[in-house]
């Protein structure tokens, strides 16, 4: 397979790796069904759901736990991630956190190959967010970033600005 070129923020390994596994996996990614209101006794905190997920698996043990990465953009150039919890029943992946106005997003399962994903959630000395995962089409950057027109006009009476 061909890989693009990628920059990721974080920056470095396992990132790189990670980034390179995400993308290959993001076309066959089924959304997590978001829940987490309507689930009889259910009360979510909002942004806990990797507690939320132990919770439930607490109190319902035949479900799974399930770690990955929500996809929640791409803008032509970048990607977005976002570190999240669901749970795997018979029916298919839940969310029991987010409410079910919250549009669902495809979500993929942390490639264990790569590395652990609370080792890489729990990494010290990041200067950016690890539970937000940015992947920048790096060619594609560029190309906008050398076609940007930075002249500025030139003032019509001869003064500076």
């Amino acid at each position: 397979m061909n890989t693009p070129n990628l920059r990721t923020m974080p920056a470095g390994e396992p990132f790189d790796r990670l980034a390179t596994a995400l993308l290959a996996l993001l076309d066959s990614a089924r959304p997590a069904d978001p829940q987490g209101d309507r689930l009889a006794g259910w009360k979510p905190v909002r942004g806990e759901c990797h507690d939320n997920v132990d919770r439930w698996v607490a109190l319902y043990p035949e479900a799974r736990a399930v770690r990955g990465w929500r996809h929640e953009d791409f803008n032509g150039v970048t990607h977005k991630f976002v570190a999240h919890s669901a749970i795997r029943t018979a029916g298919g992946l839940v969310d029991v956190t987010l409410p079910c106005t919250e549009p669902a997003r495809p979500f993929i399962e942390h490639p264990r190959e790569v590395c652990g994903f609370f080792a890489v959630l729990c990494r010290v000395g990041l200067d950016y967010p690890a539970h937000e995962f940015r992947v920048e089409l790096a060619a594609l950057a560029d190309e906008i970033e050398a076609n940007r027109d930075f002249t500025l006009d030139e003032p019509v009476d001869g003064h500076c600005l």
